[in-house]
């Protein structure tokens, strides 16, 4: 299996994992301000990390094939959606606690992180090579 397959998989059971920790916190506690605005927080992670791997993945391919990539990384695009999320969470602030928001932000990458870490001895990278000169032959 692909490397990245393995992660994406880990990811994926991690932050289902989490989120239906908060989503079952949220029912059970009387904390649901700060848990709404932890989801909303959480959920915009994930979205901008998703975003990120799907542009380095075109950016990975468009190189691949001998192109030059002209567009950015959209480094704009996750800007404004977390401007927007928080002038949600600003306007909303009975459903929203803006400092839970702001907690929620890192945790996809730090997902992220971790699920790297607990796989990396098993992944199987593609070997470097041993080059003098960006030639991977001697002459």
């Amino acid at each position: 299996m692909n490397p990245l397959q393995i992660i994406r998989q880990r990811i994926l059971l991690l932050t289902a994992g989490l989120l239906s920790i908060f989503l079952i916190m949220l029912y059970l506690t009387p904390y649901k301000t700060f848990l709404s605005g932890l989801i909303l927080g959480f959920i915009l992670s994930c979205y901008n990390a998703l975003n990120t791997a799907k542009k380095l993945y075109w950016i990975g391919e468009t190189v691949s094939r001998g192109e030059r990539w002209t567009r950015g990384t959209g480094m704009v695009t996750r800007f404004i959606t977390v401007a927007l999320f928080l002038y949600i969470a600003g306007k909303l602030p009975h459903i929203f606690d803006i400092k839970a928001v702001l907690i929620g932000f890192p945790l996809g990458y730090i997902i992220s992180v971790i699920a790297y870490f607990q796989v990396r001895e098993n992944l199987e990278f593609p070997k470097e090579v041993n080059a003098e000169n960006g030639a991977d032959t001697k002459s």
